[in-house]
């Protein structure tokens, strides 16, 4: 997988907060057939749409990396158990269909009022998020009172359908059939026309609300937000929420300082409010919750310092993109359950130590992601174990790179670029990691030869520019079958001029200019050397 398609995929959860990676079926072997009415409704619906193998392999390729998969509704064949298709789950007892996954399944076309999906009379749960609906309106026939099954429903997902109307009487019926409602995800629909004040009618009984980037206006009613089971929250980019075309997100507050004194559940796990452009400090009331997991507040105008988190239930933690100040605080080290930090484009100060990852290391077996770049930290490099994206650029680190970076098997990529770090390159820093993918380390004052590449099998953007390296290029680089970028520009590198590296079949970008090369540029015989790719000599 490319190494930015993970960031986007934390990215798309949070607008499609109820995505299941697995849409296979669940029946067990045991199970009956799929009843036919069923078999025929799903038909109908499958038909009456257009399915493109682009779309969905996009979808799929950024989600889980892998564009081959089929779509769902490429298993949906007449004469064959509907139980057995791809995205549909069927009751173990009766066969009749309970569950559709249809994420990212490629759909194109226009939800008719008539359409066969609603005759699945015993469904409970229905996703058909990331797909391309055309501007359908969802009806009130979705949900008119005559369609019994809708009161079944405990799952609804309908997000990341961009063009996708949701009417204000559909919304009403929705709230007034689905008295067991759990998930509802409505992120990234056109909901413009649904007034706020009808939100009040939410199930008692929802945990999960995704709303982000719905198009909403207006201001959120006192107590909205004050469901029993509210578990999860995702009110992203809704600029909107405001009278007057403010451009605050503005929720009730007894306090006119504190844009966020708002009633939330005490046990809330997830709150995702990015890109609000909300300012002031983080509220005090945050650092509290004890159950929090995914706090994301990224992309707003928060300023302040972090303060302390009074729990250690954290997961994923975005306070990216703010004017946040101050040192990080000690106990977001302690957060053994931590997976992404993500700290970048602040103005964080202080001194980061290897001791401050000491717990950490306690549970080295998690995937974490850190992206702590463009601050104002100091320091020596420290990398935590069991990393696969560490990045703090554009800041102030320095000192040598240590050899210690060389346990950190996991890591996919490394860019500590844009420091004062010097020294030499330790010497295990070529075959270190089988998983690297990027290694930048430009824009430092780092010394001494290039060292020897021998794992680095994977590596696609090597990036050494304006340093103070010396010695020869090694060819060792070879062996990096997958290298698109080499850029080792503005150092002291010396030696016959490497024609070597147009052997290299990915390359596309190579940088050599402002060192001690010399001889002939490319194959004597050859008219036009170098000529597939982009350089610089």
């Amino acid at each position: 997988m490319v190494w930015f398609s993970r960031l986007y995929l934390f990215l798309f959860l949070f607008y499609s907060p109820f995505y299941l990676l697995s849409s296979l079926s669940t029946s067990s072997p045991t199970s009956p057939l799929c009843h036919p009415d069923d078999t025929s409704a799903l038909l109908q619906f499958k038909n009456s749409l257009s399915i493109s193998k682009l779309d969905c392999g996009r979808y799929r390729y950024m989600l889980i990396g892998d564009a081959s998969r089929p779509c769902q509704t490429m298993s949906w064949k007449n004469g064959t158990d509907c139980c057995r298709w791809d995205g549909v789950t069927c009751d173990d007892i009766t066969g009749h269909v309970i569950g559709l996954n249809l994420t990212a399944a490629g759909l194109n076309g226009i939800i008719q009022s008539n359409s066969s999906l609603f005759r699945l009379a015993h469904l409970k749960s229905l996703v058909l998020s990331d797909n391309n609906f055309n501007r359908s309106q969802i009806s009130s026939e979705f949900v008119a009172p005559e369609i019994s099954y809708l009161s079944k429903l405990h799952t609804i997902n309908l997000s990341a359908n961009f063009d996708l109307i949701l009417e204000a009487s559909t919304l009403k019926r929705i709230f007034e059939n689905t008295t067991n409602l759990t998930e509802l995800s409505l992120s990234y629909l056109d909901m413009s026309s649904i007034a706020l004040i009808s939100l009040m009618n939410l199930s008692s009984s929802l945990a999960s609300l995704g709303l982000s980037y719905s198009r909403l206006q207006g201001k959120f009613p006192e107590g909205i937000f004050r469901r029993p089971n509210l578990q999860a929250l995702y009110l992203g980019h809704l600029p909107e929420i405001c009278t007057n075309k403010s451009t605050k997100l503005c929720f009730p507050s007894n306090s006119s300082n504190d844009q966020l004194e708002v009633s939330l559940p005490l046990y809330l796990e997830t709150l995702v409010l990015y890109h609000n452009l909300l300012n002031g400090s983080i509220p005090t009331w945050l650092y509290s919750l004890p159950s929090l997991k995914v706090l994301y507040l990224a992309m707003n105008q928060f300023t302040g310092s972090i303060n302390e988190f009074h729990s250690c239930s954290l997961e994923l933690l975005f306070l990216n993109q703010n004017r946040l100040h101050g040192h990080i605080p000690r106990s977001l080290f302690q957060q053994v359950n931590l997976r992404y930090l993500d700290l970048s484009s602040n103005s964080l100060s202080g001194v980061v130590g290897f001791d401050q990852f000491s717990k950490l290391n306690k549970s080295s077996c998690r995937t974490r992601e850190f992206p702590i770049s463009d601050n104002q930290l100091q320091g020596l490099v420290s990398i935590p174990p069991s990393l696969i994206f560490f990045s703090m650029s554009n800041n102030q680190l320095t000192g040598n790179i240590p050899s210690q970076i060389c346990n950190v098997s996991s890591l996919e990529v490394l860019d500590l670029s844009n420091n004062t770090l010097n020294g030499s390159l330790p010497r295990c820093l070529g075959n270190f990691s089988e998983n690297l993918l990027v290694l930048d380390l430009r824009n430092n004052r780092l010394q001494g030869m290039i060292p020897i590449f021998a794992k680095l099998k994977y590596l696609r953007i090597l990036n050494f520019d304006d340093n103070q390296l010396e010695g020869s290029l090694p060819q060792s680089l070879l062996t990096c079958k997958e290298l698109e970028v080499l850029n080792v520009g503005n150092n002291k590198i010396n030696g016959l001029f490497p024609n070597w590296l147009e052997s290299l079949p990915e390359l596309q970008v190579l940088i050599l200019r402002s060192n001690r090369f010399y001889g002939p540029v490319g194959d004597p015989t050859a008219r036009f050397p170098f000529q597939k790719f982009f350089f610089s000599f």
